[in-house]
């Protein structure tokens, strides 16, 4: 009697056993995705009105190994420069819901100026910049005001800051210092990004 309650144990554990191994193969498992990673490094400038203009149009380049360019510039550009070369590191789907873009930007001699509107500025800057500058501060000014959009209350702010940028350029065209680097525009948008 004793071998019978053995055997229905036994056979009791097989069809447990059974069922559990079942189990597990009728539910789907969901795939762990394989995501790359892409590390590098982004140039932040310090944006002053008397930087150079090599770290105004350095701000913002990537670079590394899964970009086109491998090695960024040799900081500092000057005596005035404050640019910093930050490491980062994303997954392939931060990159692609666009982590790069907003990763990090300038920061500012202007109190209080979050960094998307430093960024904003520092790309207005740029936009001026790379034709001659104005004669008249006014209309330098105004050029890049019309790129920028500021509130009211950046409005004060951004004048000061402008007209002394405008004082620094002109001075450094008097010098013979000329106007942007020929490779001024950034070799490394987020398209030359490769997974690695």
């Amino acid at each position: 009697m004793d071998s019978i309650w053995v055997a229905i144990v036994v056979l009791v554990a097989f069809f447990v056993i059974l069922r559990l191994r079942n189990r597990r193969k009728g539910k789907p498992q969901e795939p762990q995705p394989y995501m790359r990673r892409i590390d590098g490094y982004q140039v932040d400038a310090y944006l002053h009105p008397r930087m150079s203009r090599a770290c105004l149009f350095d701000n913002g380049i990537q670079y590394g190994k899964g970009f086109r360019r491998k090695e960024g510039p040799a900081l500092p550009h000057d005596e005035l420069c404050r640019c910093r070369a930050t490491p980062f590191s994303f997954t392939s789907n931060e990159v692609f819901n666009g982590a790069l873009r907003s990763f990090s930007g300038p920061i500012s001699s202007i109190p209080d100026l979050p960094p998307e509107r430093a960024r904003a500025l520092a790309d207005a800057l740029k936009q001026v910049e790379r034709k001659p500058v104005p004669e008249e501060a006014e209309d330098y000014v105004d050029a890049v005001m019309t790129t920028l959009e500021p509130t009211d209350q950046e409005r004060g702010e951004f004048r000061t800051f402008l007209h002394e940028r405008h004082a620094y350029l002109t001075e450094q065209d008097d010098q013979g210092q000329g106007s942007a680097p020929g490779d001024t525009q950034p070799s490394d948008d987020i398209g030359a990004a490769k997974t690695s």
